[in-house]
């Protein structure tokens, strides 16, 4: 009886050494591929349709502060993932945050209007319009897209 026990204590201790080994070599293959391979930017910016317009669709050259425009940008989207839009206005002497945003996309080249609101405080002046996209790819891996700059006249708002 006591040879038994021995016997099956070593198997299953060798039945555990090779699960534990299973397990680090399959947690060592995942973080290899988020690392490595998993690389792809899910979103490529083309220069079509890059603009500026009120809700009514009319190209706007200036905004008052307090207005909601639609800003144009076109891109290209390869896989399904959710990126967070990050804008700013920024002038030789201040950056006005604007509020971050989630909208869905969906997959392939498209013309998406992002809503936009100008703050009540911002002061008047030219500014450049910033956009970002940040994804998170994986629990590693993070990416930042930069949409090209926007020039942008902000007026005071009428009273």
């Amino acid at each position: 009886m006591a040879q038994l026990s021995v016997w099956s204590r070593c198997f299953w201790d060798r039945m555990f050494a090779r699960l534990v080994l299973i397990v680090l070599f399959c947690s060592v293959l995942v973080f290899y591929y988020w690392a490595f391979i998993d690389a792809e930017i899910p979103l490529t910016v083309t220069m079509s349709a890059q603009g500026v317009r009120n809700l009514e669709g009319r190209v706007l050259e200036c905004v008052r502060a307090g207005e909601t425009v639609m800003v144009y940008r076109s891109y290209c989207l390869s896989r399904v993932t959710y990126g967070r839009i990050r804008q700013y206005l920024l002038s030789d002497d201040i950056e006005v945050s604007l509020p971050t945003l989630s909208p869905p996309v969906a997959l392939g080249c498209h013309i998406h209007a992002i809503p936009l609101t100008i703050p009540d405080y911002t002061p008047a002046g030219d500014y450049a319009l910033i956009t970002f996209v940040d994804y998170q790819l994986n629990p590693f891996k993070q990416v930042q897209i930069e949409f090209p700059r926007l020039p942008l006249t902000v007026e005071r708002r009428r009273s």
